[in-house]
């Protein structure tokens, strides 16, 4: 009889808890209900391409036509597709792997410039060509290759100084010291100025004392993002949090930081040989700005 009971009890109180959690699950489902209601989710704009969206990426937008570039890459192949407003698609131009039209082992950007477009290459040239892609001057860039310049994020952008038209760039620091050295990180340039008129290369934008690539460590594949506003430049390093102001016209470098709650710092390796074979040691995963748009206004 005891027994009977008890179970009894047991399978009361089990549905009692059924029925409770059921009831509390019913009540945060009409809480979120309702504190979704307050968002009005609307598509805005859109624009369908006739082309396939594996690892295609928007480089440009032509400020007067309104064409995009987009560039799509499978391996070491790089198809570029020009874009009109209305989602047609206006021509189609395959980087070779030599030749004139060639700007370098792989296409890593490229961008409109002035009457025709830009292109940035890997080991490496910067090509300019017409507006059909026809070959017009290619340049030998100086820098070393940067390995964490990857392939379809914008690393060249039009930008102005002093009126005149000139290209932003990261390609790779304006130095020659080993990365495995202090002396390569109090060297350090954010990006490279590329002035067409003067076929010069300038480097701009040093990290300040502050910065943690600058606590006598060594840090792997520094990659910047930014992005170019006439004569400003706005760029992070992704494993920092802090937002640099680059003006072009007086080479001034401002920096704030970026107020994330949290934000897990690689404190970096050892300086020489020794830090390459720490590589594989296990280490929390730090934090990562994964992109950057400055919104206007």
């Amino acid at each position: 009889m005891n027994n009977i009971l008890a179970q009894s009890f047991f399978l009361f109180f089990l549905c009692m808890l059924t029925l409770l959690i059921s009831c509390e699950l019913k009540q945060e489902d009409s809480e979120d209900q309702q504190g979704s209601s307050f968002y009005d989710l609307q598509l805005v704009d859109s624009l369908q391409i006739p082309i396939l969206p594996s690892n295609t990426f928007i480089q440009d937008i032509h400020p007067e036509t309104g064409n995009i570039l987009l560039m799509q890459e499978n391996g070491r192949k790089r198809v570029v597709f020009e874009v009109s407003a209305a989602g047609e698609v206006v021509q189609t131009f395959e980087h070779p792997t030599e030749g004139p039209q060639n700007a370098g082992r792989s296409l890593l950007s490229l961008c409109y410039y002035e009457e025709g477009l830009a292109l940035l290459g890997s080991s490496g040239y910067l090509l300019f060509t017409d507006d059909r892609f026809n070959p017009l001057k290619r340049v030998k860039i100086p820098m070393t290759f940067n390995l964490a310049a990857y392939p379809g994020y914008r690393h060249l952008q039009k930008v102005e100084r002093d009126g005149k038209s000139m290209l932003a760039m990261y390609y790779g620091p304006d130095s020659l010291t080993d990365f495995t050295t202090s002396a390569y990180y109090d060297a350090y340039n954010l990006l490279s100025l590329y002035d067409p008129k003067e076929e010069a290369f300038l480097p701009i934008g040093q990290l300040p004392q502050e910065s943690i690539f600058r606590n006598g460590k060594a840090h792997y594949f520094l990659d910047t993002r930014f992005q170019s506003v006439d004569e400003k430049i706005r760029a992070v390093i992704i494993n920092e949090p802090i937002l640099y102001t680059l003006d072009t016209k007086t080479a001034d470098t401002k920096h704030q930081k970026i107020p994330f709650d949290e934000f897990v710092l690689h404190e970096g390796y050892s300086l020489g040989r020794e830090g390459l074979d720490e590589q594989g040691d296990f280490r929390e995963i730090s934090g990562t700005i994964r992109s950057y748009q400055h919104e206007q206004g």
